[in-house]
């Protein structure tokens, strides 16, 4: 096992027509976060001025570029009901894949469960694949009470161990 794991692999990854080749599977992760987020900053934009407050779509910030450990990405706000300008908290997921899939760390479920309804997941799929204003990600608002309600597989990935 340690053989495998010292290996070094050559990953080679399609975006846009493009073979890009990686020393590892950090740098993908990497390359289809980013190109995810900027999906999600245009989709709350466009949202946010299609519900007539595009004024609001101007103060969307991108948290992840300051603190990438704040447990969601980008800060924007309601745009609908009583209270327009109340926050909303997005964690942005992208994935490569056909079908919607992502972690969801232990840090983002604790910031999840305290925003409650203002906390969502924008997952994007096919990131990478076509024109970014062909997206509309998936939207999963107060992930901890309603992934329980969705058909979904969940699976454990890691284990955390502390010896004392």
């Amino acid at each position: 096992m340690s053989d495998y794991l010292n290996q070094k692999s050559e990953l080679f990854f399609i975006l846009d027509s493009t073979v890009f080749e990686y020393e590892n599977i950090d740098d993908i992760r990497n390359e289809v976060g980013e190109k995810a987020e900027i999906l999600a900053i245009e989709f709350e934009r466009q949202r946010l001025i299609k519900s007539g407050f595009p004024e609001l779509s101007e103060l969307i910030e991108r948290h992840s570029l300051i603190d990438s450990f704040l447990g969601y990405d980008i800060m924007s706000f309601q745009g609908s009901g009583t209270f327009p300008t109340k926050k909303r908290y997005i964690e942005v997921k992208g994935t490569v894949r056909r079908n919607y899939q992502f972690v969801f760390t232990k840090n983002e479920r604790a910031v999840a469960k305290k925003k409650g309804t203002q906390y969502w997941i924008y997952c994007f799929k096919e990131v990478g694949t076509s024109l970014i204003g062909d997206k509309k990600p998936l939207l999963i608002c107060n992930p901890i009470d309603r992934l329980k309600k969705m058909i979904v597989k969940e699976e454990p990935i890691d284990i955390f161990y502390c010896f004392e």
